[in-house]
């Protein structure tokens, strides 16, 4: 969890480019006066690949049928069996 302020824009894109011209993290974070690990994360990860893929197998219900299931049987008292049959689910 984030102790302090967030990296702004300018501060990545000089992070990076002195990182790309071989000048040590010390040195940039002491030039930039952020901390190491926030000049490592700034270098290691872009900001495009931030986010972690989820792990695990793929769903089997889109979230349209998620919201037709839950429409279903919000209205009824449907067992499993008979809102599957209903719906055509082949899950």
């Amino acid at each position: 969890m984030a102790k302090g302020k967030f990296l702004t824009d300018e501060e990545r894109d000089t992070i990076r480019s002195l990182a790309a011209n071989g000048v040590p993290l010390r040195t940039i974070a002491a030039a930039v006066k952020r901390s190491l690990g926030a000049c490592q994360s700034a270098v290691s990860t872009p900001a495009e690949n931030q986010r972690q893929k989820r792990q695990g197998s793929p769903q089997s219900v889109t979230e349209r049928e998620k919201r037709q299931i839950i429409r279903s049987v919000s209205v009824g008292t449907l067992s499993a069996a008979k809102v599957k049959e209903k719906l055509q689910l082949e899950c």
